[in-house]
This record gives C-alpha cells, sequence and structure tokens, in this order.
C-alpha cells in the first residue's frame, strides 16, 4: 500500500485473524444507517471473503494505537465485460476520527493499488439512502454503474396458517 500521509496516524496490514474485528466494524457500519437491523449474519459474510486473497487495512491512531478506521478490497466481475475488477468490500471510520482525511486517502490507496496489479476498475456499492458515501465517492470519481433493485416476497413461514 502506498504511504497513508496522515499527521497522528499510521496504518497496517491485516491479516486473517483480524476478523473478529472486521465483523465489528462491519456491525458499526450498518448499525449507523440501519440500527434497529440484527446484523448476526456479516459473521458469515466475512467467513466466505476474507482471505489473503482480499487485502485489508487498519489505520491506528498515534496517540493510542487504537484501530479507527479499515479498509477491505477484493475482486469481483464487472457486469459488462467480465473482467475481473477490485471492489471495496468495507470503508470505515470512526466517527471521532472522521473528516481528516482518512477515508480519502484509504481509498486513493485502494485506486493505486488497484491500479499497480493491473485491475482497470474500482467499484464499491452504497446504500441509496447513504447520501454522504454517494457524495463522497463521487467527488473522488466514482460513478453509478447499476441500481441494486429488489422487493420483499412474504415467504410461505410468514403467511398465515
Amino acid at each position: 500500500m502506498p504511504s497513508l500521509n496522515l499527521s497522528g496516524y499510521t496504518w497496517q496490514a491485516g491479516t486473517t485473524r483480524d476478523r473478529p474485528l472486521l465483523i465489528d466494524f462491519a456491525r458499526r457500519t450498518y448499525s449507523e444507517l440501519y440500527p434497529q437491523e440484527d446484523f448476526s449474519h456479516l459473521s458469515d459474510t466475512v467467513d466466505r471473503l476474507l482471505s489473503a486473497h482480499t487485502p485489508l487495512w487498519w489505520v491506528e491512531a498515534d496517540k493510542n494505537g487504537d484501530r479507527v478506521a479499515c479498509l477491505w478490497i477484493g475482486r469481483i466481475l464487472h457486469p459488462l465485460n467480465g473482467r475481473s475488477h477490485s471492489q471495496i468490500f468495507l470503508l470505515y471510520v470512526d466517527p471521532a476520527h472522521r473528516r481528516q482525511g482518512i477515508a480519502t486517502a484509504l481509498v486513493k490507496a485502494a485506486m493505486e493499488r488497484s491500479r499497480c496489479v493491473g485491475e482497470g476498475h474500482l467499484g464499491v456499492q452504497v446504500f441509496a439512502n447513504n447520501h454522504r458515501a454517494r457524495q463522497f465517492y463521487e467527488k473522488l470519481g466514482f460513478e453509478t454503474l447499476s441500481f441494486l433493485t429488489i422487493v420483499a416476497l412474504d415467504r410461505p413461514s410468514d403467511r398465515p396458517g
């Protein structure tokens, strides 16, 4: 990874042993938008995707060594051309450390890393109601390629007997 270049912060590569903290950061991310939801399924998601092939980086505050941010990326297939491209699986910055340039530095580092490994694109999935995140990514040059459209269905177990 390129240098973070942020005063007061350093970063280090994560490993699969960081699974519990990664799950916690993922839960924090989703809980900010959907505090009433149960995110116990995130452990399954992390178990399916976390590997030596899905880089994970932590940002630590120099003053106390606390991990205050993370970036986790992997590779997926581009929906239009079928080529592999980098995908941000998780970007999280603790609220007390936001507006310091950490997220911008992490995304720019992910872009550089993706270029260095020969990827032509870097993608991210953002919830439609997360306007701040959408604006953040747009400022960095991301464009909306698709919308995930879903409908809630009654399951047989949900229907009255």
